[in-house]
């Protein structure tokens, strides 16, 4: 692998903040959903229309749709960790691109 001098800045810089983001932080692919419920009792504000909300978070596991509830002491820490991982694929893109425009760079004066 060739050292890191001959890439763009943009894509050494996407690199770091990526390498940076790996290591020191938890991520989740998924997204966070807030969701109305009725609890079922009688005198309740939730039968007069006042609904209960909750928050979930959706995730894809083992091919099929997941709806985990997150209790509120969490809700903040999940919602970093689902802003970390939009974040981090972002930057991939960035890397990818850059990776790609060298490809085809190479192609183009004869290169492998």
């Amino acid at each position: 692998m060739k050292h890191r001098g001959h890439m763009a800045s943009k894509e050494r810089s996407a690199r770091s903040r990526l390498a940076k983001l790996l290591h020191q932080y938890p991520f989740i692919k998924g997204i966070l959903v807030t969701s109305g419920r009725t609890c079922g009792k009688p005198q309740c504000k939730c039968t007069r229309g006042e609904k209960h909300l909750s928050t979930y978070l959706s995730v894809r596991h083992e091919g099929t749709r997941k709806m985990i509830c997150v209790p509120k002491q969490y809700e903040e820490q999940i919602r970093c960790s689902v802003k970390i991982y939009r974040e981090a694929m972002q930057l991939m893109d960035i890397v990818s691109d850059s990776c790609l425009e060298r490809l085809i760079r190479s192609k183009k004066t004869g290169g492998c």
